[in-house]
């Protein structure tokens, strides 16, 4: 609980840069992509086709001008599907976008004003070049031979005109269109004359404007400013890709880091969860050792000892434990216990030298809640500690302190002789109740046997007191017996 506020602000501040990765690691829609260079290409397709239906329109191949409302039906289409390029940018390359795509639905809406002027002045100009041609052709078989000839030359002029628009050439054709218009002795033929001088004047005054508009939409700008923003979109959709990859990217390594630390908080867990297990045996152990001298007699409180160091010996890994006291609180075993693994190689009972080493340890950095912890006397520095510590062996030692009422009774020693061994907080907390327990059985088997001594002290008071009763009955009855004695001869004395 004391690291929620710690943790809550990591986790935020994790979730709020995994977010942030995630949105910058969104690639660009695909299909939105896609429909974004269809209506690119269909641009630039249909442009394309137009400007051909323009020219075939023109040059009167074109029977109707439905491909001409048909490409503008599907350049106005294509260019309601360009504002979706937009949103592969943002900041600036977003503006440029935006510019680019109102540059191209404004070229094609001016083509298709430009279509729709067209389509009116060449129906004009086509409905009056054919018969032009017509009238032309008909007179000329059918009319007089000056009439002829002066058709002849408008024929010539005419096409000549038609081919190549020059000032010069509309001038010809106009001086030819004059001289027809001059009045004629053929009533007949007059009023054809003058239909084909009136339509040869409106192709004249016609086919420059139409010529004009075919060349305008031959150089309308949609193609260029379609490939532009093409260009342009690809750049910034490369950009936004490879953009996307790197945060893509950048989420992965996030996303292994969080795996790696999600396995390590597994093996963390695992390892807490061994080390909880092997707390809680140990604590069942030292709770099955403080059980076992509940109610135990008090000859049997030195095996008890005895069993409960080799159980913390075999737990523990250790090659020995010993129990030195400080004064004889056990007579019969000249104040001490111990238990050795039947391999160790060290001695079977603590050494005087170590219990003097204990008494006086002046080593105050090995020292942890008030024992003495030597997880490796390699490490010690030299001295009396060290010296005396591997002459017998010993690899690893702690030395605990035991309590009772206050009074140091003596020390509980564990030794590693085979193997270093470290002890953790908890172990040496574990270790100090299991020092107490022994203190409080061996205070317990001190007391009771001084608590018997006094007893059978008391018991011979009594039987003294018992005798001393009876000799004191027994003089007093005899006392009685001389007493009488002693009136029976006083009596005999007086009557004698």
């Amino acid at each position: 609980m004391k690291s929620l506020p710690i943790l809550a602000p990591v986790v935020a501040c994790l979730l709020i840069v995994l977010t942030f990765l995630l949105m910058q690691g969104a690639a660009p829609d695909a299909a939105r992509h896609e429909r974004t260079l269809d209506a690119l290409r269909t641009v630039i397709l249909y442009n394309a086709a137009l400007q051909r239906d323009v020219l075939r329109a023109r040059a009167g191949l074109l029977r109707s001008y439905d491909p001409l409302v048909r490409s503008i039906e599907n350049l106005n289409k294509a260019t309601r599907t360009l504002p979706a390029a937009r949103d592969v940018a943002s900041g600036e390359a977003r503006a440029d976008i935006d510019r680019r795509i109102a540059e191209v639905i404004a070229a094609v809406r001016d083509e298709e004003t430009l279509v729709e002027a067209f389509k009116s002045d060449n129906a004009l100009l086509q409905n009056s070049l054919n018969y032009f041609n017509y009238m032309s052709g008909r007179l000329t078989t059918e009319g007089d031979g000056l009439r002829a000839v002066e058709i002849g030359a408008l024929m010539v002029a005419m096409s000549r005109f038609i081919s190549d628009p020059q000032p010069e050439a509309a001038r010809a054709v106009t001086a030819s269109l004059d001289r027809l218009a001059r009045p004629s002795v053929d009533a007949v033929s007059a009023s054809d004359v003058r239909s084909l001088v009136s339509h040869g004047r409106l192709i004249v005054s016609r086919l420059p404007a139409v010529d004009d508009l075919v060349s305008r939409l031959q150089t309308a700008p949609t193609s260029e400013r379609a490939r532009a923003l093409q260009d342009l979109y690809l750049d910034v959709h490369g950009r936004a890709a490879a953009r996307a990859a790197r945060f893509q990217t950048l989420l992965y390594v996030a996303a292994l880091v969080l795996v790696g630390y999600v396995a390590y908080l597994f093996a963390r867990l695992r390892h807490n969860a061994r080390i909880l297990r092997e707390r809680l045996e140990f604590e069942g152990l030292i709770a099955s050792i403080s059980t076992q001298f509940i109610n135990l007699p008090r000859d049997r409180i030195r095996a008890g000892i005895s069993k409960g160091l080799a159980r913390l010996v075999e737990h523990a890994g250790l090659d020995g434990a010993q129990i030195f006291l400080s004064r004889t609180y056990d007579a019969d075993l000249s104040g001490g216990y111990f238990y050795r693994r039947p391999s160790g190689s060290a001695t079977a009972r603590l050494p005087n030298d170590l219990i003097e080493l204990a008494s006086h340890w002046t080593l105050a950095d090995h020292e942890r809640q008030g024992c003495i912890d030597v997880p490796r006397v390699g490490e010690l520095p030299e001295g009396r500690e060290k010296a005396c510590l591997q002459a017998h062996q010993i690899r690893s030692w702690l030395c605990i302190p035991m309590w009772h009422a206050g009074e140091r009774l003596g020390f509980l020693a564990l030794d590693g002789v085979t193997h270093e061994k470290h002890w953790t907080d908890d172990d040496i907390a574990l270790l100090r109740t299991a020092a107490e327990i022994f203190a409080n059985a061996i205070a317990r088997q001190h007391n009771e046997r001084e608590r018997e001594a006094l007893q059978a002290r008391l018991n011979q008071s009594q039987r003294l007191e018992a005798i001393g009763t009876l000799a004191g009955g027994i003089a007093h009855e005899f006392n009685n017996i001389l007493s009488a004695v002693l009136a029976i001869a006083r009596w005999r004395w007086w009557c004698c």
